[in-house]
C-alpha cells in the first residue's frame, strides 16, 4: 500500500461535498436565477439522489465483475463532467440534468472507496478511516464556505462549480489513479442465477437488510436537514448568505468531531449501540431545530445535529461494511442505493412539507431517523459473526 493511498481514498469521498455545499449555501440564488421557488430548486437533490440509486444498482452488479479501482476512477471522471456541466447550464432543466450526474458519480465512488478500505485494512482500523471520510468533507466545508462567497462575488453561483468543485474531482482522479491499489473481490460467475443468489443472500440476511433499510430512513432525515437548514435560518431570521456563512465553521467543527469521535468510540461501545443512539438523538434534534423559534437555540441545535449525524454516518457505514464480507462491494452499493433513495425522499418529501406545512412541518422528517434507530436496535448485529 502506497503512502498516499488512504489520503487518495479520503479525497475521493470528499469530492461529493462541494456540490452539496454550493446548493445548500446558494439555493436561494439558484432559485432566483431561474425564477423558481426554493422548494423547486431543492429538487436538484431529489434528481441527483434518484440517479444515485441508478448508479448504486449498477454498481451492485459491476462490483462483482470489475475491479473496484477502475469503477471508482470512472465515477471520479463523471464527477468532473457533472461540475463542468453545472457551470455551463443555461436553464434549470439543463442544470437538473448535469447536477444529476453527481448522483451517478457518487453511486460509483462511495461504495468502491469503502470496499477498498474493507479489503486493504484490518477491521479495527476501518472505522477510523471511515470517520476521516466525513471529517474530510467537513474540512472541505470549513475551507470552502468563505471561499464560495468570494467566488460568488466575482462570477455568481455558476463559477463556484468551475473553480471550487471541479479541482477536487480532477485532483482525486489523478491521485487515485497513481496511488490506489487494484485490489478487489471478483467473481467469474456472472450468470443470472449466480447474481440472484448473491442478492438473495444479502437481502435475506436480516442484519444486513436492517442496516441498508436504516440507511434509507436516516438519510431521509439528514437529506431534508442538510438541504433546507440554511434556507430556514435565512428566511426565519432574515439573514443573507454572508450572515450564515460563518455558521458553517461551527457546523464543520462539530461534523469533524462527530466523525472522528464515531471512529474512536466504536472500539468502546460498538458499532450497533452507536448506530442506535446517534439516530435517535438526530431525529429529536431535527424536529426541535425546525420548531425552536429562537435564533441562538436553533444554531446550537443545528451544531449538535451535525455532530450526531456525522457520528451516525461513520458508525452506520462501518456497521454495514462488516455484514457480508465476501460481498462487500455489492452490500455497500446497495447501501448507496438506500442512501440515494433516502436523500431523494428527504428532499422531495421535505420540499412538500415545506410548501404545505412550513418549516415546522419539515421537522417531522426527524421521525425517519427515530425509526432507523429502533430498526438497528431490533435487528442489526455487530458483525457477520454476530
Amino acid at each position: 500500500m502506497k503512502r498516499l493511498t488512504i489520503p487518495s481514498l479520503i479525497l475521493s469521498r470528499v469530492v461529493a461535498q462541494p456540490p452539496i455545499l454550493i446548493t445548500g449555501l446558494l439555493l436561494i440564488e439558484i432559485a432566483q436565477t431561474y425564477g423558481i421557488s426554493i422548494g423547486t430548486a431543492g429538487q436538484l437533490q431529489t434528481a441527483s439522489s434518484l440517479i444515485l440509486v441508478l448508479g448504486g444498482l449498477m454498481m451492485s452488479f459491476l462490483a462483482i465483475r470489475f475491479n473496484h479501482k477502475l469503477l471508482m476512477l470512472v465515477g471520479l471522471a463523471v464527477y468532473s463532467i457533472s461540475f463542468l456541466g453545472d457551470y455551463l447550464a443555461t436553464s434549470f432543466l439543463m442544470l437538473l440534468c448535469t447536477y444529476s450526474l453527481y448522483g451517478l458519480a457518487k453511486g460509483m465512488v462511495d461504495p468502491m472507496a469503502s470496499s477498498i478500505v474493507g479489503i486493504i485494512l484490518p477491521s479495527e482500523k476501518r472505522s477510523g478511516i471511515i470517520g476521516w471520510f466525513y471529517a474530510g468533507m467537513a474540512l472541505c466545508v470549513l475551507v470552502g464556505s468563505p471561499l464560495i462567497n468570494v467566488i460568488l462575488g466575482f462570477g455568481g453561483w455558476r463559477v463556484t462549480f468551475l473553480f471550487f468543485a471541479l479541482p477536487f474531482s480532477i485532483s482525486a482522479l489523478i491521485l487515485s489513479y497513481l496511488t490506489v491499489p487494484t485490489v478487489n473481490i471478483v467473481s467469474s460467475d456472472m450468470t443470472l442465477k449466480s447474481l440472484r443468489s448473491d442478492f438473495e443472500r444479502i437481502l435475506g440476511n436480516r442484519s444486513a437488510f436492517a442496516c441498508i433499510l436504516g440507511s434509507f430512513l436516516s438519510a431521509g432525515t439528514w437529506g431534508s436537514m442538510n438541504l433546507f437548514s440554511f434556507a430556514f435560518l435565512r428566511q426565519q431570521y432574515t439573514l443573507s448568505s454572508a450572515d450564515v456563512s460563518p455558521l458553517l465553521i461551527g457546523t464543520s467543527i462539530f461534523i469533524i468531531f462527530g466523525s472522528l469521535s464515531g471512529g474512536r468510540l466504536v472500539g468502546i461501545f460498538g458499532r450497533k449501540l452507536l448506530s442506535v443512539a446517534s439516530n435517535l438523538v438526530l431525529g429529536i434534534l431535527v424536529f426541535t431545530f425546525m420548531n425552536s423559534g429562537v435564533y441562538i437555540l436553533s444554531v446550537i441545535i443545528m451544531f449538535f445535529a451535525c455532530f450526531f449525524s456525522s457520528m451516525r454516518f461513520t458508525v452506520v457505514e462501518s456497521l454495514t461494511l462488516e455484514q457480508v464480507p465476501e460481498l462487500r462491494g455489492s452490500v455497500m452499493s446497495m447501501n448507496s442505493v438506500a442512501n440515494g433513495l433516502g436523500l431523494a425522499v428527504g428532499a422531495g418529501l421535505g420540499g412538500y412539507l415545506l410548501s404545505n406545512l412550513s418549516y415546522s412541518g419539515l421537522g417531522f422528517m426527524g421521525l425517519l431517523a427515530l425509526s432507523a434507530g429502533i430498526l438497528y436496535f431490533a435487528f442489526a448485529r455487530e458483525s457477520a459473526a454476530g
